[in-house]
């Protein structure tokens, strides 16, 4: 049984938040797989009663995920999710260059990490962690504004790689980059350069990481599908170059991605 909600931030803090995820499941004993595949959030996760584990391949070992959690953008499936039990959990998704903006930490520091918030953050997400912890679920969002809207006063001011970044996303990494780059008024190089410091990844990958998240979108909100289909409404070659995708961003083919289990921790623009 699995409860979901999505809160949109308030107006202030909506050139930096995307939405809070707001999860509450009971999964059972018998452990579930989700892969962590390619993303282009970061997100500052919260989890409540059960403690999250993650396998990862790198070190082919399994790990306690420490709460709150700080995870930068992936570039491709570095490890699984193992969930079971009854969890809560409180999800926040940053905007294009939000992190960056509000924190001031280059957001390529995080990329293809999951990180202890209190080591990234200080001691400010150990103090709201607990008392997120004691809060009821309806309180819990107000907590994390009041947090987020102390950062505002700081918050760099937006970019025009932000702009680049939302335009990508907004057409689903079907873009010239060329054109983004000219809009931009930047040179090419500095704006790849302003690009992974704010975004974490190359704009070219962070396109395909849109595109990517669209098909699967597209396969789990019309299961009815084909693949050539969806490959033709990303906007691949053909369904080769989607396959190619799959294995290189999310470590399988699509058939068996789509069918992971995802427990809701994506929010769409």
């Amino acid at each position: 049984m699995t409860s979901l909600s999505v809160v949109p931030p308030s107006p202030p803090l909506r050139e930096f938040v995307q939405g809070y995820v707001l999860r509450a499941e009971h999964l059972g004993q018998d452990t579930v797989i989700s892969p962590v595949t390619a993303r282009f959030d970061v997100v500052l996760a919260f989890h409540f009663e059960q403690a999250s584990e993650a396998y990862e391949y790198l070190s082919g070992r399994t790990r306690v995920l420490p709460t709150p959690l700080l995870v930068g953008p992936q570039t491709h499936r570095l490890a699984d999710l193992h969930l079971r039990g009854r969890r809560a959990s409180l999800l926040v998704h940053f905007q294009p260059g939000g992190f960056h903006r509000l924190f001031h930490l280059p957001t390529e520091l995080l990329t293809d990490t999951a990180l202890d918030a209190r080591e990234v953050l200080g001691r400010a997400p150990d103090v709201l962690y607990q008392e997120l912890s004691a809060a009821t679920s309806e309180a819990r969002v107000p907590l994390i504004e009041r947090y987020l809207s102390s950062r505002l006063p700081l918050a760099l001011p937006r970019h025009a790689v932000t702009d680049a970044a939302q335009a990508i996303r907004h057409m689903r990494g079907r873009v010239r980059l060329h054109d983004l780059v000219a809009d931009s008024g930047l040179g090419e190089r500095q704006f790849e350069r302003r690009f992974r410091e704010q975004m974490g990844i190359a704009p070219k990958l962070y396109a395909r990481v849109a595109r990517l998240n669209f098909a699967l979108h597209l396969k789990r909100s019309q299961p009815l599908l084909t693949w050539a289909r969806i490959s033709q409404e990303a906007g691949y070659f053909d369904q080769t170059h989607l396959g190619k995708d799959f294995k290189a961003l999310a470590g399988a083919a699509p058939s068996r991605v789509s069918g992971f289990y995802y427990p809701g921790t994506t929010v769409h623009a």
